[in-house]
């Protein structure tokens, strides 16, 4: 049976992620077709500070063809991908920032625990073919090892019988040591990964995740000073996000992002509604208004718009 993971496609993974001392967020989309013929493959990287969003697509031969869309922002990071013959379309997005936590009365340098939360949702799917489809995400706060992590893969029916392995999806905690007064890193990371692969018969390989699959900061819960807990304690940060505070939940149909489904979001909707094809470079950057991450803007996308519309308030 032929990998579905590539070394080229774990290669174009490894990229090195920003030094964690830093507010650059980290946003690739690699596309990879397992035989010549069509586009060939797709790769880009944007290493920066604020909202980063890509888009890519690839075809390959023996009628392969893969998207992907990866928007990152400051506690927040959205995927969609789609994988159909033979190819891999993979994401991998990060947000980094260095923050400090500061107590009334606590002094410089005093000795403290504190939990932060991640929280995942979304789907993976592996329908037909030799595919598999995987997510999985990463927290860190202060350094050093990784202080939480989650995966799961999704088999199509000809790999382990269709069987779902790993972690559930939800909210994930993790506590950590830390100093009052001094700035440590913060970092969460989400991986995605659809590889589909032809099966014997022939059987097209599919494989995809989204709906979006989506990493998002859940807020720093509780500060203790050994089993006390901490009055009052702020958190300041490079970047000036209070990551004391969750990030707001992905809301579609939100183009616009300001928390409300409505008029402005149904100008925006309707400018892409029928342009068919999201790697066309008249389209926004991530193709936002693919609400269903198949590539097209079209009817199946107004229903997931239509649902979310005039919702007044994203949750």
């Amino acid at each position: 049976m032929r990998p579905i993971c590539s070394l080229a496609m774990l290669g174009a993974l490894t990229v090195a992620s920003p030094a964690l001392a830093d507010s650059n967020n980290l946003a690739q989309v690699f596309i990879s077709p397992s035989f010549s013929g069509g586009s060939g493959p797709f790769s880009k990287t944007v290493n920066q500070v604020g909202v980063l969003d890509i888009f890519g697509a690839a075809t390959g031969g023996f009628n392969s063809s893969g998207h992907a869309a990866l928007h990152v922002d400051y506690g927040t990071i959205r995927a969609n991908g789609q994988a159909l013959g033979s190819l891999n379309a993979n994401v991998k997005g990060s947000f980094h920032d260095d923050i400090m936590i500061t107590a009334p009365g606590v002094p410089t340098g005093t000795n403290g625990t504190l939990t932060f939360q991640v929280i995942s949702s979304g789907t993976v799917a592996a329908a037909s073919g030799s595919s598999a489809s995987t997510w999985t995400v990463r927290g860190d706060v202060g350094g050093g090892a990784t202080d939480l992590q989650r995966t799961g893969t999704q088999y199509s029916p000809d790999l382990a019988a269709g069987a779902y392995v790993g972690d559930p999806v939800g909210t994930y905690l993790a506590t950590v040591s830390f100093q009052f007064g001094m700035t440590m890193p913060l970092s969460v990371e989400l991986q995605c990964s659809a590889g589909a692969a032809n099966s014997p018969g022939p059987v097209a390989g599919e494989a995809h995740y989204g709906t979006p699959f989506v990493a998002r900061w859940g807020g720093i819960t509780q500060v203790l000073i050994g089993s006390s807990p901490v009055p009052g304690f702020s958190v300041s940060s490079s970047s000036g996000t209070n990551w004391a505070n969750p990030a707001s939940a992905y809301c579609a149909g939100d183009l616009n992002s300001d928390g409300f489904v409505d008029d402005s979001d149904f100008v925006a909707f309707a400018a892409a509604y029928n342009t068919l094809d999201c790697s066309d470079p008249a389209m926004p950057a991530g193709c936002p208004a693919d609400l269903n991450a198949d590539g097209v803007v079209d009817d199946l996308d107004f229903v997931v718009f239509a649902a979310a519309y005039n919702e007044l308030i994203c949750p």
